[in-house]
């Protein structure tokens, strides 16, 4: 983001698979927001960011933009707590909604 710019959705809609896609196809989008600076918060283990780390980094920098390596599980997760043996919580999420 640093070397380019980010577009309106409506003209670079998200998609799970950049397979086949190339940056030529979106050249005629308008430019809204260019990112200055991108830090770094924590490592790259599970868990060497916690929570307090990234409240401290959006209060003194602003926007936060998040990545993860999602296992397997993830492809079929659709609500509750995904953890590394499986879904966890569901029903208590039910009956909390």
């Amino acid at each position: 983001m640093e070397h380019a710019h980010l577009v309106e959705e409506s003209c670079a809609a998200y998609k799970a698979s950049t397979k086949g896609q190339s940056c030529s196809k979106f050249s005629k989008c308008k430019p809204i927001a260019k990112v200055g600076q991108t830090r770094k918060v924590g490592g790259f283990g599970l868990g060497q960011v916690s929570e307090r780390d990234i409240q401290k980094e959006l209060l003194r920098n602003g926007p936060v933009s998040v990545e993860f390596q999602a296992t397997k599980l993830f492809h079929t997760y659709k609500e509750g707590i995904l953890t590394e043996e499986g879904v966890k919580g569901v029903a208590k999420l039910e009956q909390a909604a």
